[in-house]
């Protein structure tokens, strides 16, 4: 009897799933008819398009407010070509063409950001840094830049969107922590 009730009840479940779900459509702007989801549009972006070097900048502990206590090597790592190269992929430029239905979640943490990237060019001026919180996923660009990233932007805005995965991935293998599980 309990198997019975079972997989009438999955049954009943699955038919009620797909029947909340209707049909979507492609509209002429390429977005989806009935969807309820974000559709944004995504472009290669750089905070410091002049830059031909970057060093990286790791805290031991946590900034001070001159940020510059804790460092772990006070003349930084001057990453590769390579690694300069991944670094850049994980900026982009988002556009948001149609936010989503439900409106976006925002959880609160704060930003203490352990990792400074530091972009300089080629005659050595330093030109701007990112400032990267492993612990709340943000990152500050200093000076600010033309974009900034955005807990709930509005049609039509752009902004910075950065790959935390590829940023992870680099610290990875340059085998420095990022300390977000510690």
């Amino acid at each position: 009897m309990k198997s019975v009730n079972l997989k009438t009840f999955a049954i009943g479940f699955v038919l009620f799933t797909l029947s909340c779900s209707g049909p979507s459509t492609n509209s002429s702007d390429g977005s989806q008819g009935n969807s309820k989801e974000e559709i944004a549009k995504f472009e290669n972006y750089s905070p410091f398009p002049n830059a031909t070097s970057v060093r990286l900048f790791v805290q031991s502990e946590t900034f001070d407010e001159g940020g510059i206590d804790g460092l772990r090597d006070a003349r930084g790592r001057l990453l590769t070509s390579k690694e300069t190269e991944l670094l850049k992929s994980a900026f982009s430029k988002k556009t948001v063409i149609r936010p989503p239905a439900e409106g976006y979640v925002d959880t609160a943490c704060a930003f203490v950001p352990r990792h400074v990237f530091r972009f300089f060019d080629k005659r050595n001026k330093r030109l701007g840094d990112a400032l990267v919180c492993f612990e709340c996923y943000e990152v500050e660009l200093q000076p600010p830049g033309a974009l900034a990233e955005v807990s709930f932007p509005k049609q039509g805005q752009s902004f910075l969107k950065v790959d935390y995965s590829i940023l992870e991935t680099l610290l990875r293998e340059m085998k420095v922590p990022t300390y977000a599980d510690q």
